[in-house]
């Protein structure tokens, strides 16, 4: 069959000749399997203060994009775009609206990289962007080129945090 250019799928399943093995391995077979986890490989963005830190701000799940990374832990007060300038984060913030601080921002209307970018140049050391809709945050691309850290977060965390940030 493999002569006449058809490719052939085999189902990987949960027995192969090991724990965590797979039977089919010929170099023309490709296997297929599927998963009941979800298999997202998120940071940990915790709430240090102020106290009492709400329980569910206490370790958010937090999805990198594949700009700078953190290789130690960044801690800065949280400000919401909106405090310091438009919400989207797609105009211009005031020179030194973010110094030494995390920037929270809200996705949509233009690109995560312009809002990280405006963002890094009003003094920002990290920027948490959130989901305005409901479901998985979405993953934050395009920063590669950006000069700090950047995560995503979903609609519920994200919105407990611009209250935080804002109350």
């Amino acid at each position: 069959i493999r002569d006449y250019g058809v490719q052939i799928f085999l189902s990987a399943g949960n027995s192969g000749p090991g724990a965590g093995t797979v039977a089919h391995t010929a170099p023309w077979n490709a296997s297929v399997a599927a998963t009941t986890t979800d298999r997202t490989f998120a940071k940990t963005l915790s709430v240090l203060g102020p106290e009492p830190v709400l329980p569910e701000l206490a370790a958010v799940p937090a999805w990198p994009g594949l700009g700078p990374a953190n290789l130690e832990p960044i801690e800065g007060a949280l400000i919401f775009s909106g405090e310091v300038g438009t919400a989207t984060g797609c105009n211009a913030f005031p020179a030194g609206a973010f110094a030494g601080a995390i920037a929270l921002i809200p996705t949509g209307t233009c690109a995560v990289d312009v809002k990280v970018g405006r963002a890094a140049t009003a003094g920002a050391l990290a920027v948490v962007v959130f989901e305005r809709q409901p479901g998985p945050p979405v993953f934050p691309s395009g920063v590669e080129g950006t000069a700090i850290p950047s995560v995503s977060v979903n609609q519920v965390n994200g919105e407990a945090l611009e209250d935080l940030a804002t109350g």
